[in-house]
């Protein structure tokens, strides 16, 4: 069995928020709106931004690079997600 150990360090913005970690795999930059929310994140992999309600709930990610949509509906006590990787629709119920 072989184990890879990859050393990660932050750095924070004033507000406490996490802007990116340095490791082995590249860098990500991580993006916030005016309510302190992941906005985006960027890396190899390209960049998945987070989209919220009028309330401020997480609502959906895209991604451009990887080309997916993920939505999150709540319908009462229960949770949707909807993946769609652009070759139909595959949805999760939680």
């Amino acid at each position: 069995m072989h184990i890879k150990l990859i050393k990660i360090s932050y750095t924070y913005d004033m507000n406490g928020n996490k802007l990116f970690p340095v490791n082995d795999e590249g860098v990500k930059m991580y993006t916030y709106n005016d309510k302190n929310q992941l906005e985006s994140v960027e890396n190899t992999k390209g960049v998945s931004s987070y989209y919220y309600n009028d309330n401020g709930n997480y609502t959906s990610e895209m991604n451009e690079l990887r080309n997916y949509t993920i939505n999150k509906t709540v319908y009462g006590d229960s949770v949707v997600w909807i993946f769609d990787e652009g070759k139909g629709n595959k949805v999760f119920n939680r």
